[in-house]
């Protein structure tokens, strides 16, 4: 099925909504890369992984502020583009983490549904996740329809009202604390991976369900 098809999804399905960045695609590294290059065009500090994954956070303007970025000197808007600009010359080389193609298949072959929800820009999530070989595992993908990485809980709504899903039986597994609003926000479950972009320790309250690699999602969902 076509990445963005419209769904005839059975509502009673399980369904596995998962995050892109940082939860199936491996871009850590590269995002440091990014920001550190920009940090540096502006005469700031670079960031650690561990001091990054403590600030990061939607909208992800609040994150540029706590990265040091001053909006009086610099808009947001064009910090952001400059961003964007060098992560997509970049993001080609960027993988999936170990193990995605064989955890989607699984439930695949065991009848659930699965979608993406991503704060990326979607035109380019879209391209990102067919050039990766997996888009035929998703019924549909959602991403924003610009580059500021605002939010994505109206997405997320729109995403259970336009597929008709149950939320009791609907699982969010992604990195961030935001993935957890939204979870909470749409009554959605929620499971927290630990190699992305943001900290557990940030969490409050911490995440009920936690895993360490994706196999462990198999005894969990």
């Amino acid at each position: 099925m076509p990445a963005n098809s419209p769904s005839t999804a059975p509502t009673s399905a399980p369904t596995l909504i998962w995050d892109w960045n940082g939860t199936l695609l491996d871009d850590l590294q590269m995002t440091m890369l990014c920001i550190n290059e920009l940090l540096e065009e502006y005469d700031l500090p670079s960031l650690t992984i561990p001091h990054y994954r403590q600030i990061f956070q939607f909208p992800v303007k609040n994150y540029y502020e706590l990265a040091g970025f001053d909006f009086a000197q610099e808009s947001f808007e064009v910090l952001a583009q400059k961003f964007i600009s060098k992560y997509y010359s970049h993001l080609s080389e960027v993988s999936l983490y170990l193990g995605v193609e064989s955890i989607l298949k699984w439930y695949n072959e065991r009848g659930y549904n699965q979608y993406i929800l991503s704060a990326m820009e979607n035109t380019t999530l879209i391209r990102n996740v067919e050039e990766l070989g997996i888009a035929g595992n998703f019924r549909k993908i959602y991403g924003l329809n610009h580059i500021y990485a605002s939010e994505k809980l109206d997405l997320g709504r729109q995403l259970i009202q336009t597929e008709g899903l149950t939320p009791e039986t609907s699982w969010i597994i992604g990195d961030t604390w935001h993935d957890a609003e939204i979870s909470n926000q749409l009554h959605l479950n929620f499971v927290y991976v630990p190699w992305g972009h943001q900290a557990v320790e940030v969490f409050n309250p911490l995440p009920d369900y936690r895993i360490n690699s994706l196999k462990d999602l198999q005894s969990l969902v």
